[in-house]
């Protein structure tokens, strides 16, 4: 594609949102979502922006575009809805929900055109829609709030039943039912959506009905927790910076992904003990020797350079030995697969470092094109959040300006790809790179048969259906680890006779001492990568911010545990093949080559769906 310039005035940017917030979008009016949210603050202390999108012109035309939000709400009654142009813009919804974003989407009798058809939000659904059907009913709704108000049930054309959309079959979780006797219904389902959530309520909370009842708030509040989980007040409270200056656990994960074999850096005592004792030497030490034992102080001109030359030296050996002399790059990668479809959407973490001054052309491709088809790929820089020392929201900025550099974006077939164009990295330092990219495996079918036991644990087969070997693999549902070992491509392995493990004691270490379960402290200067990588894959799953006092916001894709029950489990192995390279080029390798990692792991995880049918 071509290159798009375009200048901003000042007043046009508006101010960037902490990566500590949470960002809910409701397209059409607002059902209560941000008093939804001011309650669920009072419990989570959290911060949260709603932002409310009126007209199919605001919304954006690319998935990519709702990569920043957190939740979408989609109430069915809005106008917009039956305007001409809304596949156009319900195909992005679409898309992003696939690959691992969570809506919230209301139905009921406005819902008929929205879900029906190809085009429609039908793909959505946790169901079949079969239809409108109306209620007069609400006892179950009313106890699920724990409310005792009852819903007046009066539309404005002078309706007493309210409408609410049939699902026949239910594909999903069912939360809550309501009706009497053969006329009960869905009233919440979740389903699970390629690797994404929706939860979906069967009546429209834009209804007249639900409009005016109070306890409408308390009713989305819930809806919104099972979308974004319900964290206590207490837990976020223990959040608090590291010695280091971060207070996201990706900043720990950056950290230990920065450390390479044979590079290591001077401390400031060394250099403040190295800086004394040169002052020292070159004047009480140097007029002392003279004074007391050569007695030539005409000597000093021949000692004080030979001192000088020596430190000079020494301090040489010192930055260029723990430099490294090598170009080196550490990556790790996390891969979800849609055991279904085989859809993939990978994320990377690339810390390079350079032992001379260069510029370079980044990009990442497929590593076989004929196992992996890239459809979307990104290549950025990566920033360290929060208010320490070198992150984004700190108030110290440098004084020395960088070199210009350029992110290069092109469109070609529907399909996004960006690169980093002339990015300056300096003599023995280092850069953090961040890609993202989704794709399409060519593999064989999955044939895994998971299904729920009267205990809520797993029972069956699971099948590696990727293209690459798998070791150290947990099979993980709800609360339960089943360790597997190795996989082979195609291999299939039974849960019989395989323990099943608890995953928060797993994670944290716990041991039991005394009648009790006793965990293990979490090491914030831990560089363990594998450890910190599984905490950030199930963070939830251990309260993950009272365990370790750090936030997991910056990049809380990775954290699956909402997706570990409602029907979906997951396989998680770990590989030394990669998905994708990074490709480089620059004036002296103008046509691109591969950029060899020197220490590199790719967590492949395939969402597999479980039979819920005892």
């Amino acid at each position: 594609g071509s290159r798009v310039e375009r200048t901003f005035a000042l007043s046009e940017i508006p101010d960037a949102m902490p990566t500590s917030q949470r960002l809910a979008v409701t397209i059409g009016n607002d059902v209560g979502v941000n008093d939804a949210f001011i309650v669920r603050s009072r419990r989570t202390n959290e911060v949260a922006v709603h932002a409310n999108v009126q007209t199919l012109d605001e919304l954006p035309d690319s998935w990519l575009a709702y990569s920043g939000v957190d939740v979408l709400i989609i109430p069915a009654r809005h106008a917009m809805w039956a305007e001409q142009g809304t596949a156009e813009k319900i195909r992005p919804i679409v898309e992003w929900v696939r690959l691992g974003g969570t809506a919230i989407l209301s139905c009921g009798e406005h819902c008929e055109t929205l879900l029906s058809g190809k085009d429609g939000l039908g793909g959505l659904a946790p169901g079949t829609f079969a239809g409108i059907g109306y209620e007069r009913e609400t006892s179950a709704l009313e106890e699920f709030v724990g409310s005792e108000l009852p819903v007046n049930v009066m539309e404005a054309d002078g309706a007493t039943q309210l409408p609410y959309a049939k699902l026949d079959p239910v594909d999903g979780t069912v939360v809550f039912s309501e009706g009497i006797g053969a006329g009960r219904h869905p009233a919440v389902v979740i389903g699970m959506i390629g690797l994404g959530k929706v939860i979906f309520t069967t009546f429209d909370l834009d209804s007249d009905s639900l409009a005016a009842w109070n306890p409408r708030t308390d009713f989305v509040r819930r809806l919104i927790d099972f979308a974004l989980g319900a964290t206590d007040g207490d837990e976020r409270k223990q959040v608090g910076t590291s010695q280091y200056g971060y207070d996201d656990i990706i900043g720990q994960f950056r950290m230990a992904l920065g450390t390479f074999p044979g590079v290591g850096v001077t401390s400031f005592l060394l250099v403040s003990l190295l800086i004394v004792g040169y002052v020292l030497l070159i004047g009480p030490v140097d007029y002392f020797f003279h004074r007391r034992i050569s007695k030539r102080f005409e000597l000093t001109w021949l000692t004080f350079p030979l001192l000088v030359a020596a430190a000079c030296g020494l301090a040489y050996y010192l930055t260029t030995g723990q430099g490294g002399s090598q170009l080196q790059l550490n990556r790790v990668s996390v891969v979800d697969v849609d055991a279904e479809t085989h859809r993939a959407r990978g994320s990377g973490w690339w810390y390079l470092y350079s032992p001379k001054a260069e510029r370079l052309n980044l990009w990442i491709e497929s590593n076989s094109p004929d196992t992996l088809e890239l459809r979307d790929s990104l290549t950025m820089w990566d920033g360290l959040p929060g208010g320490g020392f070198g992150g984004m929201n700190g108030g110290m900025t440098s004084q020395r300006s960088s070199a210009a550099y350029w992110i290069d974006a092109g469109a070609t077939g529907g399909q996004t790809r960006t690169s980093l164009v002339g990015l300056p990295i300096n003599v023995r330092s280092s850069r953090s790179f961040y890609t993202q990219w989704t794709g399409q495996f060519e593999t064989e079918d999955n044939d895994s048969a998971l299904r729920v036991s009267v205990e809520k644990e797993l029972t069956g087969t699971v099948e590696n259906s990727l293209p690459f070997q798998l070791d150290r693999c947990w099979l993980v549902y709800g609360r339960w680890v089943y360790k597997l070992g190795s996989l082979r491509p195609g291999q299939q392995k039974s849960l019989q006779g395989i323990r099943s493990l608890d995953l928060k004691r797993l994670l944290t270490k716990q041991e039991f001492d005394k009648g009790r379960y006793k965990m293990t402290p979490w090491d914030r200067d831990s560089t363990d990568i594998n450890e910190i990588m599984k905490m950030m894959m199930f963070f939830s799953s251990v309260r993950g911010e009272s365990y370790t006092g750090l936030m997991h916001r910056y990049q809380d894709h990775l954290d699956r545990s909402r997706m570990l029950q409602d029907g979906r489990a997951m396989l998680v192995g770990e590989s030394s093949a990669a998905a994708t390279k990074l490709v480089h080029s620059h004036d002296e390798l103008p046509r691109g080559g591969e950029l060899t990692a020197t220490d590199a792991t790719t967590y492949f995880r395939l969402s597999i769906p479980v039979d819920l049918k005892r």
